[in-house]
C-alpha cells in the first residue's frame, strides 16, 4: 500500500535507499516525467481492472509492504491446507515455504519448496530469516556481517537445517 516502507524507513534511513522506480515501459525515453506518472498509473489501474475479472484475491493495505500482506495471508489458519503460489523474486518470501505454500521466481525462471530451499542452501525455510538477518539483504541495502553469506551460516548453524524454528 501506499507509504508501505515509511516505518522501516523511520527506523532505518538507509532501507531500500538507492532504489530506483521501477520502470514499466521499455520505450518511455520521448516521454515527459508527467506522461511517465500518468501512464504508470494507467497501466496500474488497468492491472487491477484485469485481475478483478479472475479468481485471484487482491489485498491493498496503506502504509503496509506488500510483503507483509502476503506474508499475513499465507500464515492465516484459513488457508493453512490450501496450495499457495507467492510469485516474486524477493527471496524474503523464502521463510513462508511449506508443504503447501511454493515461490515461483520469474526473473530466476525457478520453482522452490521446502525441500528444494534445504537442498540447496541447507537452511529450513523455517529459519531463512534468521540466517538472511546475519547475511544481510543487499537489495533492501540492510548490511550483515561482512564476508558471511549463507553457505557460511549454514556451515557454522547446521541447527538452521531443522524444521524447528530458532530464537535469539
Amino acid at each position: 500500500g501506499e507509504g508501505g516502507s515509511k516505518k522501516r524507513k523511520s527506523l532505518n534511513k538507509e532501507y531500500k535507499a538507492g532504489r530506483k522506480p521501477p520502470r514499466l515501459n521499455r520505450y518511455d525515453d520521448n516521454l515527459t516525467e508527467e506522461e511517465k506518472r500518468e501512464n504508470r498509473l494507467w497501466q496500474q489501474v488497468r492491472a487491477i481492472e484485469y485481475i478483478n475479472s479472475t479468481p485471484i484475491m487482491q489485498f491493498y493495505v496503506p502504509l503496509v509492504e506488500a510483503d507483509d500482506v502476503i506474508s499475513y495471508i499465507a500464515g492465516l489458519t484459513h488457508y493453512e491446507n490450501w496450495n499457495k503460489v507467492i510469485v516474486s523474486s524477493d527471496k524474503d518470501f523464502i521463510q513462508l515455504l511449506d508443504d503447501n505454500t511454493v515461490l515461483y521466481r520469474p526473473t530466476q525462471k525457478e520453482v522452490l519448496n521446502k525441500n528444494r530451499i534445504l537442498e540447496k542452501y541447507k537452511i529450513h525455510p523455517n529459519n531463512f530469516a534468521l540466517a538472511r538477518a546475519v547475511v544481510g539483504d543487499k537489495s533492501d541495502n540492510l548490511k550483515g556481517v561482512p564476508g558471511i553469506g549463507l553457505s557460511t551460516v549454514a556451515k557454522r548453524f547446521p541447527f538452521l537445517a531443522e524444521g524447528k524454528s530458532c530464537e535469539i
